[in-house]
């Protein structure tokens, strides 16, 4: 894999965020399955699809966008995280979701950062933004899973970084990212109040001895990917993340996830975010084509 764009610089495999190019590399499109066997799309104006989404804590299908006046994207699936909740100091809004048994896996969907969103400084705490996994939930539980947090280390950092944590058949490989005092790129801006699009690849490998890969993509801008092998802060054995997604022998799939999750830092005044034109396409049988 050669240097890839993110934001204004580039960076290469192995780069622990530390050590940036100087040349820009040309700009990259964000990767799509071109023959999904399966797709779900919901713009949740209609009645809510229960074989699809499961279990919800402190989400509301259908919801208004009240904190964005003039939305002209109708209603939204809202996720209240209250500053004083059942789970104070934490705070916890989820929507999880199960699809069929896949190997391939593109997911899209639109997020509303409120105006009044801080991770509270000196909370490092990992704040969930998605999980996907196959089989039982849990980093050394499931078949496979990635989890994507937000965290908050560092002095003057202005937002969440994005955080990587994989696992499968049993081994958990910890946290992995870039070296939070010089990554640039966030998952989410402080005080931002405005609409993103969050896109994501996922791909098992076919065989044992080989190894999948996840993308994390913002506004189409490829802001994590495994295959750059991101530092690692507390991995079982630092296992590098371009092989941390093995072929499982528990069943090779993924076929649950959740939009946001739990929030280890709390929050300082009740914070909700929207999520709007959720979509998922996958393929089941064989890893198919992309562009």
């Amino acid at each position: 894999m050669g240097n890839v764009i993110v934001s204004s610089t580039t960076r290469t495999p192995f780069d622990n965020g530390s050590n940036w190019g100087s040349v820009v590399a040309p700009s990259i499109s964000r990767t799509r399955i071109v023959s999904p066997e399966y797709t779900f799309t919901d713009d949740f104006e209609g009645v809510r699809d229960n074989t699809f989404w499961e279990g919800a804590t402190s989400a509301t299908y259908g919801a208004a966008a009240t904190q964005d006046a003039g939305y002209a994207g109708g209603k939204v699936m809202s996720f209240l995280y209250e500053a004083n909740g059942a789970q104070f100091p934490d705070s916890w809004a989820e929507q999880r979701m199960r699809f069929p048994a896949c190997i391939q896996l593109e997911m899209s969907y639109r997020i509303f950062v409120p105006a009044n969103y801080v991770h509270p400084a000196g909370a490092g705490g990992n704040n969930k933004v998605l999980a996907i996994w196959g089989g039982t939930y849990g980093t050394s539980a499931s078949n496979v899973s990635c989890v994507v947090e937000g965290i908050f280390e560092g002095s003057g950092v202005s937002g969440s970084i994005p955080d990587l944590g994989i696992g499968y058949d049993g081994t958990n490989f910890g946290h992995s990212r870039f070296d939070p005092s010089t990554d640039t790129d966030k998952i989410y801006l402080t005080q931002d109040g405005n609409w993103h699009e969050i896109g994501v690849y996922f791909v098992l490998p076919e065989a044992p001895g080989a190894y999948g890969k996840y993308e994390l993509w913002l506004d189409d801008t490829l802001i994590l990917s495994t295959d750059w092998d991101l530092a690692i802060a507390d991995a079982a054995g630092g296992t590098p993340t371009s092989q941390q997604i093995g072929y499982s022998t528990r069943g090779n799939f993924l076929d649950q996830a959740y939009l946001l999750g739990w929030a280890n830092s709390g929050f300082a005044a009740d914070t909700t975010f929207y999520v709007d034109d959720f979509s998922l396409r996958t393929r089941s049988t064989s890893v198919g084509s992309t562009t």
